[in-house]
């Protein structure tokens, strides 16, 4: 890590929890939810409702990176937040895409006992398949290293275009209100505020 950014932390830990909630776990079934439309109402409000602190740990951190108390952060206090950010939402990512794989090879698994039996049990087929997780790992664990080692060798001019993604009003300056916006999952300016530091591809 690049230096404390305790809400930061906490913002990466509600983001963790979003990702086991009940309507991740029922995106895993999309049918269901298909013939059910007000469960997935209910699922999207709980979720919701889940993701609503993340508003004030956004601003606590925004408090956090202005050093100079002024209540906007300058370009070089925006540096420090958006290296923070990047410092964690790598290992983050990383971790959740090999999670994701696990539960996905773990549901195959599964499907595959059905059709097969025990054949699809043995201890060769589960060493096969441990072999190719950690293959596949390895390549993400590898793409996302690029991905910080690219924002670390341009993150200047990265930086500035997520300023300028945040800077909606164009006064050089970041309110608190615009960076709480950006940094607010599943939006289109967290998208593209993500986009603009090198972290999703459009």
């Amino acid at each position: 890590m690049s230096g404390p950014a305790p809400y930061l932390d906490e913002y990466f830990k509600i983001a963790g929890e979003l990702l086991n909630s009940n309507l991740q776990q029922a995106l895993a079934n999309p049918m269901e939810l298909l013939t059910n439309p007000e469960k997935l109402k209910e699922l999207k409000a709980e979720a919701d409702k889940m993701k609503e602190p993340m508003k004030e740990i956004v601003g606590k951190s925004f408090d956090h990176h202005d050093t100079n108390k002024n209540g906007t952060l300058d370009v070089a206090e925006s540096k420090a937040f958006f290296q923070h950010f990047v410092d964690r939402y790598i290992p983050f990512t990383t971790k959740t895409a090999c999670g994701a794989m696990d539960k996905a090879v773990a549901a195959q698994m599964e499907m595959l006992k059905g059709l097969m039996g025990e054949a699809a049990n043995t201890e060769e087929a589960k060493k096969q398949v441990a072999a190719e997780i950690a293959k596949q790992k390895e390549i993400l664990i590898k793409q996302y290293a690029e991905r910080h080692a690219a924002y670390e060798a341009k993150k200047d001019e990265l930086n500035a275009a997520a300023f300028a993604v945040i800077d909606k009003n164009s006064n050089g300056q970041l309110e608190r209100d615009e960076v709480i916006d950006a940094f607010f999952p599943d939006s289109d300016k967290n998208f593209a505020l993500n986009q603009a530091l090198g972290l999703m591809t459009a």
